[in-house]
């Protein structure tokens, strides 16, 4: 196929919007090859006619978007709300993925509200089990240790310089009342450290407080987390050396942190502080087969068995 390309001789500069006030009784008519063929053309322009009826979903209504895909298509699950319900559908199952004519994926399509009930349920039995929980909890102390260090690290060379320069003086003055020191050089040498101690605290004044305060806040709570830790009582009796939960405190404090559901407040807390930051902390990825869904993430977690829902006409899903 080809496309008919027009050149026209202008004056100067024309912006494109004026194309359709040019003469073209005299332009230059040129035939050029087209860049794509006409199916790939009339396919692209059927999806971008069904791009403008894809509406963005709200943020934080489907617990798993983004986690879901199809383990038979291979093309993600997208999150759906059909007559009111939501669901999770796998996007092979669309009309316009399929335009060349390839047949639709036949994958399960996921009522929202059993199959997030039916994650958070083995998420629970994460955070219930000793074992798992007490390594959660500590790669959160290794993290906030090191978001303590890093914020240390811009703090503490002016305060050790400002405790050498006292050190200093300490033993400047010593040197001039023990060993009689020359007048004239313990004041310069004093001089000296005065300045440089006045620079230093230059320094430390202009040192934003909200690391300071961000440096505090850490330090408190890393101690919490280690006082989650060491609640953990123990006893290693079982045949296989597990470890088995005989407080509850630990498993009540992460979930009701996570059931505050408030993001701003996990980088205070440095643990997730809503379900959707927990299961990616978990790394949790679905993965949807005809007849079960693999769930896998830092620790092993059963599938789980397939709930089938029939398609309506329109493209929805009977439970």
């Amino acid at each position: 196929m080809l496309l008919m390309h027009i050149l026209t001789h202008t004056h100067g500069r024309a912006n494109i919007s004026d194309i359709n006030k040019i003469d073209l009784s005299k332009a230059i008519q040129i035939r050029v090859p087209a860049i794509v063929d006409e199916q790939m053309w009339q396919t692209a322009q059927e999806r971008l006619r069904n791009n403008k009826h894809v509406k963005p979903k709200k943020q934080g209504e489907f617990l798993l978007q983004g986690m879901v895909t199809c383990g038979v298509c291979g093309y993600a699950y997208r999150a759906e709300r059909v007559h009111g319900i939501r669901y999770y559908l796998c996007r092979g199952r669309m009309k316009y993925h399929h335009l060349d004519g390839s047949p639709r994926c036949e994958s399960p399509c996921l009522k929202a509200d059993w199959l997030e009930s039916q994650v958070w349920q083995r998420i629970e039995e994460i955070t219930d089990d000793p074992n798992r929980l007490f390594l959660v909890i500590k790669d959160t102390i290794e993290n906030l240790r090191l978001k303590e260090a890093d914020l240390s690290a811009r703090i503490r060379p002016i305060d050790e310089r400002l405790a050498e320069i006292a050190e200093q003086k300490a033993r400047l003055a010593d040197d001039w009342v023990v060993r009689h020191m020359n007048n004239d050089k313990f004041k310069e040498l004093k001089d000296n450290l005065d300045k440089e101690e006045g620079r230093i605290r230059a320094l430390r004044a202009e040192i934003d407080p909200s690391q300071i305060a961000e440096l505090e806040s850490t330090k408190g709570v890393l101690r919490f987390w280690e006082d989650q830790i060491k609640s953990m009582v123990w006893n290693t009796e079982n045949e296989d050396g597990s470890m088995v939960r005989l407080v509850d405190k630990p498993h009540q404090v992460v979930l009701k942190v996570v059931g505050f559901e408030d993001r701003k407040l996990s980088d205070t807390l440095g643990f997730p502080a809503s379900r959707r930051e927990l299961l990616d902390k978990l790394q949790v990825k679905l993965v949807v087969f005809n007849d079960r869904i693999e769930v896998n993430s830092l620790f092993p977690i059963q599938p789980i068995d397939i709930q089938l829902f029939a398609p309506t006409r329109r493209g929805g899903h009977r439970g």
